[in-house]
């Protein structure tokens, strides 16, 4: 005798009201989802590092295949090396060593090349961005003490830079 797959009758009442009836207003709520982005690049997040060898050397694998990629352009090779270099280094050696093969492949078959070239080239665009932010900001408070608007010490609280660096600067204007 076949038998027959059974709903949860509340369960399926409870997402119809909330889709169609009174509490229409939490629909969305219902389906709501919040994320957060956590940046795994060698450099950040050390307290999670310390807390995950394993992601800590997945990054540094990471940034292997990233600067090989950059100077070997030869993906294959790229992938390769940076392999070798891991066991070698004693980074996810158990594993590489296990399944050097699979690694392998995978990183040739989800690598995107046109992303990952996009990806640098709006990081360098970004980090671009924020020196020329801290540029323009810097010259702005070299002008406003230069024209006597503010006084050293307001704009020395302003900026990051020592007394000596900033007056320095200050003498190029």
């Amino acid at each position: 005798m076949k038998e027959e797959a059974k709903a949860n009758k509340k369960y399926k009442d409870s997402i119809f009201r909330r889709l169609f009836g009174e509490d229409r207003e939490n629909a969305l709520s219902f389906y709501e989802h919040q994320s957060t982005y956590i940046n795994i690049n060698v450099g950040h997040n050390r307290e999670l590092f310390e807390k995950c060898q394993v992601l800590h050397e997945y990054s540094i694998f990471i940034q292997k295949v990233r600067t090989y990629h950059h100077l070997l352009g030869n993906l294959d090779a790229t992938v390769d090396r940076a392999v070798q270099e891991c066991i070698e280094e004693n980074v996810l050696k158990t594993f590489l060593e296990k399944q050097r093969r699979e690694a392998i492949n995978v990183c040739l078959t989800e690598f995107d090349e046109e992303k990952f070239e996009n990806m640098l080239k709006e990081e360098g665009r970004a980090e671009g961005r924020a020196e020329g932010l801290v540029e323009g900001k810097l010259e702005t408070l070299l002008e406003l003490v230069k024209s006597k608007v503010i006084s050293l010490e307001v704009a020395l609280s302003m900026t990051s830079l020592s007394k000596e660096a900033f007056l320095s600067k200050l003498s190029e204007v």
